[in-house]
């Protein structure tokens, strides 16, 4: 049975349907992030913390996406608009494999696989792994070409992590980044720390009065 990675995919195949809709002289407007403090991203049901850094805004989540458990665009420096805004996201997928190195190296297969598709160049791809609080990680990293008459490299990273059982059922993490290579010497190391600063720990499985509130 084949895992479950819409919700995986969706930050770069998402980031490549942007770029081939905009214009050069079309850039997103986000509001300027302003001098604020670290943001702790804290998700209890699942175990799994990290921090993103100041210029990174949260997003409000669609209700209609059960997998996408949190969301965060980088604003614009001042002055220097982005094409597209860069984003860290994180999605939460059930899947019936309970082997960590099956689903890293299913999951790893199955995003280069999409980046293969129409209108897309692949380019270099590495994998990695990392030990978080003990637990052991896969880290992936891709590089695509979106075609057209401006094309444009982005890169996509991929941390994921197996998150204990809940009611017999097997979850994986899987937090996604996004960004254009151009914008890699700004980007590249927030977002090195954003995956350095990742936590795991024991989930708190919400209370069905919790659960009853959404």
């Amino acid at each position: 049975m084949k895992l479950r990675i819409v919700s995986l995919l969706c930050c770069g195949l998402l980031l490549a349907t942007t770029l081939s809709a905009c214009k050069k002289d079309e850039p997103e407007a986000i509001p300027d992030a302003g001098a604020e403090a670290p943001l702790e991203v804290d998700l209890p049901q699942w175990g799994v913390r990290y921090r993103l850094m100041p210029a990174w805004k949260a997003q409000e989540l669609a209700p209609d996406n059960s997998e996408l458990i949190a969301d965060a665009r980088r604003v614009a420096p001042e002055k220097q608009p982005f094409l597209v805004a860069p984003r860290v996201a994180a999605n939460i997928t059930a899947t019936p494999i309970p082997l960590k190195e099956t689903v890293f190296a299913t999951v790893y297969a199955d995003i280069k696989h999409a980046f293969e598709k129409p209108g897309l160049e692949p380019g270099r791809a590495s994998r990695s792994t990392r030990n978080i609080n003990g637990e052991e990680a896969a880290e992936f990293r891709f590089q695509y070409r979106v075609l057209g008459k401006a094309p444009q490299e982005i890169v996509h990273r991929v941390l994921v992590a197996m998150r204990p059982e809940q009611n017999g059922q097997h979850y994986y993490l899987s937090l996604t980044a996004t960004y254009l290579k151009a914008q890699a010497g700004l980007i590249g190391p927030e977002v090195d720390r954003i995956f350095e600063s990742t936590q795991l720990y024991l989930p708190t499985p919400p209370t069905p009065d919790q659960e009853g509130e959404k």
